[in-house]
């Protein structure tokens, strides 16, 4: 787990961080009349669920302006229900950086698009910092340092195909079962 340590995270929330799945296809349908009938406690829908304790520890262990939250949602409703349980169970997330995505496959273009900002900031960064150094050098230096940023970009997931789609895109992935004791 220490190898997260530095990393750029991203956890999916249903069936990661809360292990209660609210999607059509799982345990049970979260329309939007059903949020709707706790608008004055936006936690209920998640009420029963739980946040598994070695998760909530990695995630406080990690440095917090590096983690994200991917989750599939379908209305600010359950964004909202899906925070309110990242606060009640401990979780140490920026709510700016818990993103609802409208389908699985959108999870990869965030990754994506986060990566590419971090790596304009980052190559301006080893620009100044190797200048003066031989350019040829310099230019292999960046070409590598690239490449080991797009691995320490972590996808955190319990369905197969995000995981595919993440490698397939250069970034690392972890099923969530491997960090499980």
């Amino acid at each position: 787990m220490n190898d997260l340590f530095q990393k750029y995270v991203f956890w999916d929330f249903d069936g990661v961080l809360c292990t209660y799945q609210a999607l059509p296809d799982r345990c049970h349908i979260m329309t939007d009349e059903y949020l709707k009938s706790f608008i004055t406690k936006p936690d209920q829908p998640f009420s029963c669920s739980r946040a598994p304790k070695t998760l909530v520890e990695l995630q406080q262990s990690l440095d917090v302006d590096r983690q994200y939250v991917l989750t599939e949602e379908t209305s600010s409703l359950e964004h909202a229900a899906k925070l309110s349980f990242l606060r009640k169970n401990h979780y140490c997330f920026n709510p700016d950086r818990v993103i609802g995505v409208s389908s699985k496959d959108q999870k990869v273009v965030v990754m994506e698009a986060i990566y590419e900002r971090e790596l304009a900031h980052m190559t301006k960064f080893w620009s100044d910092e190797l200048l003066g150094v031989d350019p040829f050098l310099s230019t292999e230096i960046i070409k590598q340092r690239t490449a080991k940023l797009r691995k320490d970009f972590v996808l955190i997931e319990d369905t197969v195909s995000n995981i595919n789609a993440a490698e397939d895109a250069g970034f690392s992935a972890i099923h969530i079962t491997s960090l499980m004791p």
